[in-house]
């Protein structure tokens, strides 16, 4: 059962992302990024992404050589699709230590709905519909690793969280949480060498490694920190995160793990980390579900009644809360018509594609980035100005502000005052501009 429940949503996590794929609506320029990344480990080559800058290297940006991973899929499928496919899968994959923990601990029946719970999660479904990131590769991490400290299998714990460390650079705090919590369960040393080398790795990523292959030679997310602000959007992620378990999750010592995402996130100056979209909690829930297991086995072994009617109702609240809050989270789409049909703006979309040839070089903004990144050498827009693009693709319904500007050419020709640009094509919102003499 486990392994079935986690190919089924893997199933609804790819169907989705490559459904909003196929209908062009991007959430962000990181698909682009991350497909162009990918696309040069596939050739073995440094993992630099033009959209970036011309010659950035990645790695520069976040420590994620796990990225290098797909690029096998990649070199068999190269298309931003597959790597889409591939997050579901890993997603999906996370699904199966948790109900098979949930199982062997609390039954069938109840295992199966901590299952279900746990993939219906909000963290995992914001993650998926904007589009790919590199911590899916924590999520199924992080469930095994989890699974196997609850099973008091310590070594395997610490070997399922060390890859971590490639992951990206903060989740080396989470793996020196990790430690902590070892030695909390009494495995002092191993608890403390593993507390040790998680956050060694983060400082060595952050202060050494980044900032060498950075292009200011600096930690680009480093800064004043803002962990004041916005109180209140705080608050409602802490709540969200927890109300998903009943509260439940707050009684095992294993809740202590949200901890180092949490306080980096607030501590940050973006917005965007603060809240509970995107794809920042996705590395919460496992975390929480593994936590509330643990807190219902607590309950059972209370002296208390009332604790142990608690944990007698727990799962069917938790079942019960997911089957609530999933009618409003993006999975619900698979169940309209309208998510499979075709849109207007896709087929102007790729009307527009048909007009850049393959295997040139193309500027362009968030609408077409990630479908250009397979066949053309691609860069933002007005991210290169010392490039000279043969085409120029505009998307006028990707979030312009201010609107796009009515002269084109003229504006093209701002970009790139060493050439001239013609407007070849102009409908529904996509615009392709061709260089002269191409």
């Amino acid at each position: 059962m486990p392994w079935l429940l986690g190919l089924v949503f893997a199933a609804g996590y790819s169907c989705l992302a490559v459904l909003r794929y196929r209908q062009f609506d991007a959430a962000s320029w990181d698909l682009g990024i991350f497909t162009q990344t990918v696309g040069h480990y596939a050739h073995f080559q440094t993992p630099v992404s033009d959209i970036k800058g011309p010659g950035f290297d990645i790695l520069g940006d976040h420590f994620s050589p796990v990225m290098a991973l797909l690029a096998l899929p990649y070199r068999l499928f190269p298309s931003a699709a597959t790597l889409l496919v591939a997050q579901g899968l890993l997603l999906g994959l996370s699904v199966v230590p948790i109900t098979r923990l949930a199982i062997s601990r609390l039954g069938s029946p109840a295992g199966v709905g901590i299952g279900v719970a746990y993939g219906c999660s909000w963290g995992l479904q914001n993650a998926v519909v904007v589009d790919l990131h590199e911590t899916s590769f924590a999520v199924p991490l992080l469930a095994f690793s989890l699974e196997a400290l609850l099973d008091r299998r310590w070594r395997r714990s610490v070997a399922w969280a060390l890859p971590l460390l490639l992951v990206k650079e903060d989740l080396g705090l989470t793996v020196a949480m990790l430690g902590i919590l070892l030695m909390i369960y009494g495995q002092r040393r191993l608890g403390a060498l593993t507390a040790i080398l998680g956050a060694a790795a983060t400082v060595v990523t952050v202060l050494v490694v980044i900032p060498s292959l950075n292009p200011g030679h600096h930690y680009p997310y480093s800064g004043a920190t803002a962990a004041l602000a916005d109180p209140g959007t705080k608050l409602v992620t802490v709540v969200l995160l927890f109300a998903i378990t009943a509260f439940i999750a707050l009684r095992s010592p294993i809740s202590l793990l949200v901890l180092p995402t949490l306080l980096w996130r607030f501590a940050g100056t973006n917005p965007a980390y603060w809240g509970t979209g995107w794809h920042y909690s996705a590395v919460l829930m496992p975390i929480v579900f593994v936590a509330l297991i643990d807190g219902i086995e607590r309950l059972q072994r209370s002296t208390t009644p009332l604790s142990r009617r608690a944990a007698g109702v727990a799962v069917p609240v938790v079942v019960t809360l997911a089957a609530l809050l999933v009618v409003r989270l993006p999975l619900e789409a698979l169940v309209r018509p309208e998510t499979w049909r075709a849109t207007a703006r896709q087929h102007e979309a790729e009307r527009a594609l048909a007009r850049i040839p393959a295997g040139t070089t193309v500027e362009s903004d968030l609408g077409l980035l990630s479908h250009l990144v397979s066949r053309d050498d691609v860069f933002w827009l007005g991210g290169a100005p010392s490039v000279l693009p043969a085409y120029i693709a505009i998307d006028s319904g990707s979030g312009w502000s201010p609107p796009v500007p009515r002269a084109l050419p003229s504006f093209a020709h701002d970009l790139h005052p060493g050439g001239r640009y013609r407007l070849i094509w102009s409908s529904g919102g996509f615009s392709v501009l061709r260089l002269q003499g191409q």
